[in-house]
């Protein structure tokens, strides 16, 4: 998540003094909230007391920028869910290929099955 905030151009700020140590614990930790500052724009913030000790402030832009990021990077999830289906389905396909050329007979004509083995193997079938 911090990764993503600060390639979307979110700045961190430290919490290197009480007062901002003080601050960032009252916030909702690991959670993007947003406010209108004074000026009417929008601000975005996350803070994370535990691992960084920080804060990540953003703009509109930034937050535009971190959506984007989101979907790019569930875009490709879902691309490498797909491919790995598609490779586990086509290892599926080789084992299955691979089993029926190891038998001669191949999977119905296996031995102890069909008309070729059994009782009638080597008798006349028309007495």
């Amino acid at each position: 998540m911090e990764q993503m905030l600060a390639a979307a151009g979110f700045r961190q700020v430290p919490a290197d003094t009480p007062g901002k140590t003080e601050q960032l614990a009252r916030f909702t930790p690991l959670k993007l909230h947003h406010y209108i500052g004074k000026d009417g724009k929008t601000r975005f913030w996350y803070s994370d007391p535990e691992y960084c000790h920080c804060a990540y402030i953003g703009n509109d832009a930034a937050f535009d920028k971190y959506q984007d990021l989101q979907i790019q990077a569930r875009n490709t999830r879902e691309r490498e869910e797909a491919a790995e289906q598609n490779y586990d389905a086509t290892q599926e396909m080789q084992d299955i290929q691979d089993e029926s050329m190891m038998n001669p007979f191949g999977p119905v004509f296996a031995p102890g099955f069909g008309p070729a083995f059994g009782p009638t193997f080597g008798a006349d079938p028309y007495p």
